[in-house]
């Protein structure tokens, strides 16, 4: 593999049991918290990161450029990242300039000092994104998860998968499945590459915005790129990925009864916040799935983070208290 990475995360995030959630679902329930990652709040972009602004260095750009929604969690980290490594972050952000209060992702954004520029598209792949990112500099990296970027991406999350499989180890576990958020598909790829490397199990990823045809092509791509940065070539077909999006509505960036139902739950079982539209998917759904698991099977959820989205949303979440 000729990209390195930069080590941003300096520690082993804890792979944690989760007591009262395990006595509750009926099998063992760990909870991996990359939540805990040190830099800007933590989160799983952050081991993306490590590779891709490696990668830009490598370069010799100083600006990086990338593009999401307003409730992104990765903006935030992203922005966190370039400032510890004395990059330029630019951030082009969907759907048009907020209305309302700054709060949540855009709030630390801001507050780290991001040159943001606010473009009138929900649409990811809109010629009005990709023109803003490609024509902003022609010095400067441009990042684009769910597109060209995704596989170099996709590396931080083989490393974490090896990461786990030696706190597996340490537990006496062999997980049947890990449970985890899906968006730009980076990390889902680099776990499913990661488990057939180091720990044979299920990856099942819970969309949050993203259909799962295009989702199913773009992760197999990754795949076979990312496995063959690695070092160990593999490809994997649509139907070995093992993808749900039913728990994506009403719509991207929206609570719905079934997730906020799980946030509250691992809230009170285990005293963990969720982001009710990001984390809180992959909780419902391996709470959904708890019959298909017996008392001695383990089970790991992906704690991906994105608290600040909780104050974000909090009108809706307090909904359904």
């Amino acid at each position: 593999m000729n990209i390195e990475k930069i080590d941003l995360m300096q520690c082993v995030p804890p792979l944690l049991r989760a007591r009262k959630m395990s006595d509750a679902l009926g099998f063992n329930v760990y909870i991996k918290r990359d939540d805990m990652s040190p830099i800007g709040l933590g989160g799983n972009k952050l081991r993306n990161l490590e590779y891709l602004l490696a990668d830009a260095i490598a370069q010799g750009c100083k600006t990086v450029v990338t593009a999401a929604s307003v409730r992104s969690n990765y903006l935030r980290i992203f922005t966190a990242c370039c400032n510890r490594l004395g990059l330029k972050p630019v951030v082009f952000i969907r759907g048009g300039t907020p209305v309302g209060p700054v709060r949540g992702n855009l709030l630390c954004m801001m507050l780290m000092g991001a040159e943001i520029h606010f473009v009138d598209t929900e649409d990811p792949f809109s010629s009005e994104i990709m023109d803003a990112m490609f024509s902003y500099d022609k010095d400067a990296y441009v990042i684009q998860l769910a597109l060209h970027s995704g596989p170099i991406a996709a590396l931080g999350y083989i490393d974490a998968m090896r990461e786990m499989s030696e706190q597996f180890a340490v537990e006496g576990i062999r997980p049947k499945a890990i449970y985890t958020a899906v968006g730009s598909g980076c990390t889902y790829a680099g776990l499913w590459v990661g488990a057939a490397l180091y720990c044979p199990m299920d990856v099942i990823g819970v969309s949050v915005n993203l259909g799962l045809d295009f989702l199913r092509e773009h992760i197999a791509d990754s795949i076979l790129k990312s496995s063959a940065l690695w070092g160990a070539p593999m490809q994997a077909a649509g139907e070995d990925l093992i993808l749900l999006d039913h728990l994506k509505f009403p719509g991207y960036g929206k609570v719905n009864a079934v997730c906020m139902d799980a946030l509250k739950k691992v809230a009170r079982w285990e005293g963990l916040l969720l982001d009710p539209i990001y984390t809180a998917k992959p909780a419902a759904a391996l709470i959904e799935d708890a019959p298909k698991y017996s008392k001695d099977d383990s089970v790991v959820l992906l704690h991906t983070g994105g608290t600040p989205n909780l104050f974000a949303h909090e009108d809706q979440v307090a909904e359904y208290l």
